[in-house]
């Protein structure tokens, strides 16, 4: 008898789980435990660690875990490797639970998968004449994975079990991973921050490379020592990155390009005025590597003339009417470095010594127009920078 018309899926997701492409297919119709192989990955026999058996009628297989599953239960598994340079969003793991006696119990009574070794769903209780369904595509290492996944479904034996569990089919859906951008915020950033584009988007594990204006910038987690104030970007996961702008570019729209192996993606951000006299510093910065900060006029008339303003302490220097800065300690404890000309500009300080690790400097950013002076100056906030090892 062909129990296939009666079996019925334990989720809403089975429509979408149907649609989607077949990665792995055991159907057991020729007594064996193989998978049929997808063009872009290869998937393994299945692996099986207690007793088993094949059964049913000869047009519909299926495997059965035998009564020597009772007391301890066992595994059942394989293996999908994509294909080099292909990445893999898994949609769903399904089984046909089978019976020849609905009326007796079976030789497990609960599956746990685990994928790669960490737990993804427990189906407990087993139930006869379901089709089982594990949900796959909101599990985020499962998403434009591009190494070996091992799907390993553990059974919990039933010691009163009186007949084998029977599988009818035991498939694994998905897709190729398609390189999409989704979103970006923000679309605008200031000239010099902190701050860095967050890109939405599937595949950026498969990143081959990004180019900012048209200029490849480096991958990893910056800023890098001694180089801050440069671009980098950073792969957050397969569904995040985060792009970060060099400093002081001229106010104007850029293209971000993202470089997959067959494709590449655009998206264009803008770069603007910061919206006050600006400073930026690193906030740990590494001993023994040069600091350098960077000063921005923002939207004050111009042409100015910057300063930057740095002390070892947070209390303020204050000349009325004139200037009145949050650090120095009334200028007993300041420095003011006359910095290059032009409105967002660079000020390096040299390199730090070793012997400054745990303490902090503070800087403030300082505009004079020359021509039209501001009274009291425009003065940026206060920024810090601890130093490290």
């Amino acid at each position: 008898m062909n129990l296939r018309p009666f079996l019925v899926p334990t989720t809403a997701l089975l429509s979408s789980v149907l649609s989607a492409q077949t990665i792995a297919e055991f159907s057991f119709d020729s007594d064996d435990l193989t998978s049929p192989q997808p063009a872009f990955a290869t998937v393994s026999d299945l692996a099986i660690s207690n007793s088993y058996m094949f059964g049913g009628p000869s047009s519909d297989r299926w495997l059965c875990l035998t009564t020597a599953w009772n007391n301890v239960g066992g595994t059942v598994s394989f293996t999908v490797t994509p294909n080099a340079g292909v990445a893999i969003d898994y949609g769903a793991l399904t089984w046909q639970a089978r019976t020849n006696a609905p009326h007796l119990s079976d030789s497990v009574r609960a599956a746990t998968l685990r994928v790669n070794g960490q737990v993804v769903d427990t189906i407990d209780p087993l139930e006869h004449l379901v089709l089982e369904t594990i949900d796959l595509s909101s599990f985020a290492p499962l998403q434009g994975n591009e190494n070996a996944v091992t799907f390993e479904i553990e059974f919990v034996g039933n010691p009163n079990g009186q007949t084998a569990y029977e599988i009818g089919e035991l498939n694994l859906t998905g897709g190729v991973c398609v390189p999409a951008i989704n979103n970006v915020q923000p679309t605008a950033l200031p000239q010099i921050t902190n701050d860095c584009f967050l890109i939405t988007g599937d595949c950026f594990n498969t990143l081959q490379g990004v180019k900012f204006g048209g200029t490849a910038i480096p991958g990893g987690s910056g800023p890098y020592p001694g180089r801050y104030g440069e671009a980098f970007y950073t792969i957050m996961s397969p569904t995040l990155l985060k792009v970060c702008p060099p400093f002081c570019l001229p106010v104007d729209d850029y293209e971000i390009r993202l470089v997959f192996p067959n494709t590449e993606l655009t998206t264009t951000v803008q770069i603007v005025t910061p919206p006050a006299v600006t400073v930026a510093c690193q906030p740990n910065h590494k001993v023994g590597t040069e600091q350098c900060v960077f000063l921005s006029s923002g939207p004050q008339p111009g042409p100015n003339n910057l300063f930057l303003g740095l002390s070892s302490v947070n209390q303020p220097s204050v000349l009325p009417g004139i200037v009145s800065l949050g650090i120095g300690a009334q200028f007993t404890n300041a420095l003011c470095l006359n910095a290059p000309p032009g409105e967002c500009v660079e000020v390096c300080i040299g390199v730090i010594s070793p012997a400054v690790v745990g303490t902090s400097s503070y800087f403030q950013a300082i505009a004079w127009n020359f021509f039209n002076p501001i009274l009291p100056l425009p003065v940026s906030a206060v920024c810090e920078s601890v130093y490290v090892h």
